[in-house]
């Protein structure tokens, strides 16, 4: 019941988001981050981003200016270029961004959801057994990512109802793109929202990642730890056959 109340919260935050937008974004963003880059507080933030925000950093049709993206394909669909206002933030606890706000019902929500997988762990264990810490900290956040992964899956419908179309929805992190983040847009999304974000992808020479987001495949049912699985057993293959 614990996990499935803060599952119901990060819903209804981001629904009531989706309903209150007051423009026409041409994608949606997750967020995925940690509060104090402590692995027991992952967060979500939900962004949007618009074509005039995106032409407004793109290079095309003029000379490419200091802050500007490399190409259009970069503007619309790096992170780094996106208009960095928060719609919605679960599990945060300080202003970093325009929107932000101390989520004080989402902080409690995900102690206890973490709690109810048993992950807790308090500040003394991981200053004793640091390499244990790390390791249970990366469980919460494949959990995390699950749990924000089921959340985009149940947000089409709602985008569908409340915006009168279609988006995709894409998770950014510190690092993206990165395999975390590339393998659940495309498990978040049908193949076919995923063009303009495929070409990116494509553009910046990820090309693995580019041919498994070309898939045509009924995603609905992949979790993100079984594909991470098997890119793992793949990855043993490739270095026992001496790859």
């Amino acid at each position: 019941m614990k996990m499935h109340n803060f599952e119901t919260y990060l819903f209804a935050e981001f629904t009531n988001a989706i309903g209150n937008l007051h423009h026409s974004p041409y994608a949606i963003g997750f967020h995925l981050y940690c509060v104090d880059e402590d692995l027991r507080k992952p967060a979500v933030r939900m962004l949007t981003n618009t074509y005039k925000h995106a032409k407004a950093h793109s290079p095309e049709g003029r000379k490419q200016r200091r802050g500007d993206a490399s190409s259009a394909l970069e503007a619309l669909w790096n992170d780094s270029y996106w208009d960095w206002k928060t719609e919605v933030a679960v599990g945060n606890e300080y202003f970093s961004f325009e929107g932000d706000y101390h989520d004080k019902k989402g902080i409690i929500l995900r102690k206890k959801w973490v709690e109810s997988l048993e992950l807790w762990y308090e500040d003394e264990f991981k200053k004793s057994h640091f390499d244990e810490a790390l390791d249970i900290g990366g469980e919460i956040i494949e959990h995390f990512d699950e749990l924000c992964l089921k959340l985009a899956r149940q947000l089409h419908s709602v985008i569908r109802v409340k915006l009168n179309t279609e988006l995709p929805i894409i998770f950014f992190n510190r690092e993206s793109p990165d395999e975390e983040t590339i393998t659940l847009t495309a498990l978040a999304n049908p193949r076919h929202l995923l063009d303009g974000y495929i070409a990116f992808i494509k553009n910046e020479c990820i090309e693995g990642s580019a041919k498994f987001l070309e898939q045509d495949i009924d995603k609905s049912q992949l979790s993100y730890l079984s594909i991470r699985k098997r890119y793992s057993q793949e990855q043993v293959s490739i270095h026992k056959n001496g790859g």
